[in-house]
């Protein structure tokens, strides 16, 4: 058995620090990004708007579903008895959570969490705005 030689235990001790570095400064990043960045990746288990909705009432009911429901996999619409189905990407922050459907991350709808049983979908554009209250049925 050779003894190593004094530059490959300094090589050694060199990659071991900053292996050692690597990990701190991974853990300082993910307690640096808060608890929004930390919903965002929460599991789907824990997105506040999986279940069924019923509209309370809206400004203009025209533009709101009768009623949605998400689940992991599927973002279901229901209007005038017309039912749309979407695969979602969530988004998930402290206050609400965006919902982009079959992918379209540039036109996501925002479920603002007014309480647990409460959400409100806030829709519009350059001529109106419009807000969508659900329940959780």
């Amino acid at each position: 058995m050779s003894v190593p030689k004094p530059i490959e235990l300094a090589a050694i001790l060199l990659l071991a620090g900053l292996a050692g570095c690597g990990r701190g400064h991974q853990a300082a990043q993910g307690a640096a990004a808060g608890p929004a960045a930390a919903a965002a990746a929460a599991p789907d288990s824990q997105n506040p708007l999986f279940g069924s909705w019923t509209l309370v009432s809206a400004t203009d009911d025209a533009y709101c579903p009768d009623s949605v429901q998400f689940s992991a996999d599927t973002f279901t619409t229901v209007s005038k008895g017309v039912t749309q189905n979407f695969a979602p990407i969530y988004h998930v922050y402290p206050t609400y959570v965006d919902v982009a459907a079959n992918g379209d991350l540039a036109h996501y709808q925002q479920f603002n969490l007014t309480s647990p049983d409460i959400i409100t979908n806030v829709t519009g554009n350059e001529y109106a705005i419009n807000n969508c209250p659900y329940k959780r049925s």
